[in-house]
């Protein structure tokens, strides 16, 4: 008989594969499904793959950021490719007072300049003067990182069922 909880999780979407691998990985028996026959069919195909839990915490709560600290590490662990090269928020000047009420409404960021900006980016070089720079957030490719998770979870023993493809 076994032992191991058997889960069937809907949809290999980013929510669904890193539900699938996070349960595998603890020792579930997982199956996953996609009515669309594909991994990555819906809109985490097209997502910005930020991965900046600061820079959400200006809009979520702070039970979001809490829960999302650890998630470039996590990603990192399963997926090639994450870079951590921080995010940079700006604001044309006619905006720049939306600057100082971004940066109170989150932590972990560093003020910068135009020199600074067009350090870290120098396609803005004269375009920005005052911004903030979260330096320990990164970003990942979703298109890579569906497909690893993918690879992951068959590798845990985890099975697939894509409609309109043939069973594994």
């Amino acid at each position: 008989m076994n032992s191991k909880p058997r889960i069937l999780v809907k949809g290999a979407g980013v929510a669904g594969m890193t539900a699938c691998v996070a349960l595998a990985e603890r020792g579930g028996e997982v199956t996953l499904y996609d009515q669309a026959g594909r991994v990555g069919a819906g809109a985490s195909w097209f997502a910005g793959g930020m991965l900046a839990p600061w820079c959400e915490a200006e809009s979520a709560p702070e039970e979001v950021t809490a829960q999302s600290i650890g998630a470039v590490d996590w990603w990192a662990r399963h997926v090639p490719q994450v870079t951590r090269q921080g995010s940079l928020v700006l604001a044309p000047a006619r905006d720049v007072g939306e600057i100082a009420r971004f940066a109170r409404r989150t932590s972990e960021y560093t003020q910068v300049n135009g020199a600074d900006i067009a350090a870290l980016e120098p396609d803005l070089d004269g375009r920005f003067q005052k911004g903030l720079f979260f330096g320990q957030e990164g970003h990942v490719d979703p298109r890579v990182a569906l497909h690893a998770l993918f690879d992951r979870l068959l590798a845990l023993g985890g099975h697939a069922l894509l409609a309109g493809a043939p069973a594994p």
